[in-house]
């Protein structure tokens, strides 16, 4: 059955979004018999949230999804307040799943459970859960396995904090069933989070990629942080080259990584517990943000949305060396809410001044504007009479030219500068009228390259 969720205006066409109710952290992104299986924290009776099941959906081209009955529901006495994040990996022709199982009012309140499926479709639990069981002389935090294997072990870090500074923990297993710890993987510095959430971890050849989601990191509530360098097998320990933030916007928190096939690829809760929440009047809330392949290149992170993007483009606009007339809007006339816009402007060009791009405009003055210089970008949200603002510090570009690639959606805005460098995702509720375009600068202008491209929905199948 396809729900076409008519009337609705911030409803998401090609973003993952619960059906009804409530959806928070991605979980056990993986492949597995031919099809990635998407995972994620959901209240399926309620948009203003409740006690964790595991949301259930499947894709074989990132086109076309099919929701699941929920994978996982909190019913026992080890998870009966919560199956909480954690992460899925293939063995032995089964899908597993490592998971935490909450209850607030007992101690220890968080320990890690095992779940498996020959169809993956229908989960069983352990029955000797909790397989990973609370660390003695630990604070009560512990939650959000994630898992890989390497070798003839199974890797899985777990997310802690100890002494008002977040900790992931290194465990290993032969099984799944038993696990030995190996030791503090890597410990935060003061003010760099009280405790870190969602811990994730993927090899390339050129060195090892940690992601983090801390609370209270330098005076933000929720963000995500990603770390590169080695990790020691012998020792347990991470051993860092270069750190930074994932994404410098307000909606993206506790992204995972793939753990199987080629590419790796990245899925982040699109939304934070801050964040107003106007689809709840729609009966749902919560996103995902379009899936997004990443690599590291000099110890950097680098993201830009899947290649399958492409199969949703129309184009309404293709120029390169165009001339940009001052004081004149060169997207006049176009309309759309949907869309995919690539722009490259030169270094030269953009140190005459601001160029002044401004999305989704409607008649009231409601609408997205981004005031792009060569090393920074001014984000500017009117909703609603209010208005938000956010500084992006682009840094040095390595070419001669400042690129900038924006996914419109109904009620999100994701921006990768610098070929994925730098990455800011938002949340915003506006009209679905609002579709006007505008693109202006004060004196004339040069671009090498302006793509716009309206976007076709996906699809998505109920069950």
């Amino acid at each position: 059955m396809t729900v076409p969720f008519k009337g609705d205006p911030y409803r998401l066409k090609i973003h993952l979004t619960p059906p009804t109710g409530w959806m928070n952290d991605p979980n056990g992104f993986t492949q597995y018999k031919g099809a990635y299986h998407i995972f994620y924290q959901a209240y399926p009776y309620s948009a203003d949230g409740g006690i964790k099941h595991w949301g259930h959906v499947v894709t074989n081209d990132f086109q076309q999804y099919t929701f699941l009955p929920p994978a996982l529901y909190p019913q026992e006495f080890y998870d009966c307040q919560g199956c909480y994040s954690g992460s899925a990996i293939e063995k032995e022709h089964e899908l597993c799943i490592l998971y935490t199982g909450h209850v607030a009012d007992r101690h220890p309140k968080e320990e890690q459970c095992l779940a498996k499926s020959r169809d993956g479709v229908h989960f069983e639990k352990h029955p000797g859960n909790p397989v990973i069981p609370h660390p003695a002389c630990m604070e009560e935090d512990f939650r959000d396995p994630y898992m890989w294997k390497k070798g003839e072990y199974y890797y899985c870090i777990i997310g802690s904090k100890w002494n008002s500074r977040g900790r992931v923990l290194l465990y290993r297993s032969r099984d799944l069933l038993s696990w030995e710890f190996v030791n503090v993987m890597l410990e935060g510095r003061e003010n760099q989070g009280d405790m870190w959430e969602c811990p994730c971890l993927t090899e390339y050849p050129e060195g090892t990629l940690l992601l983090i989601s801390p609370e209270n990191r330098e005076g933000i509530k929720h963000s995500s942080w990603y770390f590169t360098g080695e990790l020691d097998y012998e020792t347990g320990r991470f051993l860092v080259e270069k750190e930074g933030r994932v994404d410098w916007g307000t909606e993206f928190y506790a992204p995972q990584m793939i753990n199987s096939g080629g590419r790796k690829l990245l899925l982040a809760w699109m939304d934070n517990w801050e964040s107003e929440k106007k689809s709840r009047e729609y009966q749902w809330a919560g996103a995902l943000t379009y899936p997004r392949e990443v690599k590291i290149q000099r110890g950097e992170l680098i993201m830009y949305p899947i290649e399958e993007i492409k199969k949703l483009r129309t184009p309404l606009l293709e120029r390169r060396d165009w001339k940009l007339p001052a004081q004149t809007n060169v997207l006049d006339g176009l309309r759309c809410a949907l869309f995919d816009l690539e722009l490259e402007i030169p270094v030269q060009e953009l140190q005459k001044g601001k160029i002044d791009l401004a999305l989704r405009i409607g008649d009231i003055g409601d609408g997205i504007h981004i005031f792009l210089t060569c090393r920074e970008a001014e984000i500017e949200i009117r909703e609603s009479g209010e208005k938000r603002q956010f500084c992006i510090h682009l840094g040095q570009t390595e070419k001669e030219w400042v690129s900038l690639r924006i996914i419109a959606d109904m009620s999100s805005i994701e921006l990768f500068f610098n070929e994925g460098r730098i990455n800011a995702t938002y949340r915003m509720y506006l009209s679905a009228a609002n579709d006007r375009l505008s693109l202006t600068a004060g004196i004339g202008r040069t671009l090498r390259k302006i793509a716009l491209y309206r976007l076709e929905p996906l699809r998505f199948d109920f069950s």
